[in-house]
């Protein structure tokens, strides 16, 4: 496989994970519950007694929410009976005030085609960056294969997602978005020295990492509206990075119309700091055509 091929046919995989998890919402991040930690009772043995912790208030989450630059990582997996293989690493950083969203992603060797396993042994590496007017990708074979460090996507690159404007959707910040669609109340779960857990119920598709043809397909549609999914938030009780995880086990088994095997687990985490300084948002000049990637070599 030539780098043109490998450059293309991989493009067809990473766009799928640049997707965005749906369409935003207004709804804000229902209230707080009551504290729930628990004390534990004195005794009369020289064993230390637990320390107690202060709740962090579900409202801290605003504080995420209203960041206007971050960065978060993602890791997207499957876990068959305690086997765990990556789908699909994710590093994004973001600058909400100068609409700039920058993305590398990772897809390991061992989820690829064996033809383009075999040209790249370590997986595949892209990067993006998207703003309201503007899809940029990158990647190692790009300098050769399109003489340009990055092509230019912007006509070609992502389908709409239904009911988000072009601009809308390239500022999507995946973890937060879904974050922003829960329904109903949280649950705190804990609070540890890490911070305070919580529970909160969100629409199917939220944080859903499927293309955006499935989510116009109307059998999907049909499917995801009849279902919800469950995700863990911890709020540190030091201001650092947020931690969001979510079991899309039951969702993907739907989607598939099947039941997976017992211990299957499909499951994505995002960590998300908000604490990043100003970067540089300009965009880069030096690119290239997306016809490069077209060359005799096709079939």
């Amino acid at each position: 496989m030539t780098p043109r091929m490998t450059v293309r046919a991989a493009f067809g995989l990473a766009v799928v994970t640049v997707l965005t998890a749906g369409c935003g919402s207004e709804t804000e991040p229902a209230g707080a519950e009551d504290d729930v930690t628990a004390t534990a009772p004195a005794t009369e043995s020289a064993t230390p007694q637990p320390a107690e912790f202060e709740d962090v208030p579900w409202e801290t989450l605003q504080t995420y929410l209203a960041a206007p630059r971050g960065r978060y990582t993602k890791v997207h997996g499957l876990n068959e009976s305690g086997s765990q293989t990556t789908i699909v690493q994710e590093t994004t950083r973001f600058d909400l005030d100068a609409g700039y969203v920058e993305r590398t992603m990772k897809i390991p060797a061992a989820i690829l085609p064996p033809d383009m396993a075999a040209e790249a042994p370590n997986g595949l590496d892209f990067s993006f960056i998207q703003t309201a007017s503007a899809f940029l990708m990158s990647h190692a074979n790009m300098p050769e294969t399109c003489d340009a460090k990055w092509v230019d996507m912007t006509e070609n690159g992502l389908p709409a997602i239904p009911g988000l404007s072009k601009g809308e959707q390239a500022l999507i910040i995946e973890p937060l978005d879904a974050l922003r669609r829960a329904v109903g109340e949280p649950v705190h779960l804990e609070t540890t020295a890490e911070g305070s857990s919580y529970e909160i119920t969100l629409p199917a598709d939220a944080g859903l990492t499927i293309s955006a043809q499935q989510r116009t397909d109307p059998a999907v549609v049909d499917t995801l509206a009849g279902l919800q999914t469950t995700a863990r938030v911890l709020l540190p009780a030091d201001g650092g990075p947020l931690e969001v995880g979510i079991d899309f086990s039951q969702v993907m088994s739907a989607l598939a119309g099947q039941p997976f095997p017992k211990g299957t687990v499909i499951r994505t985490d995002w960590t998300v700091s908000t604490d990043l300084r100003p970067f540089d948002t300009s965009l880069p000049t030096d690119l290239a055509d997306p016809s490069c990637l077209v060359g005799p070599t096709e079939g």
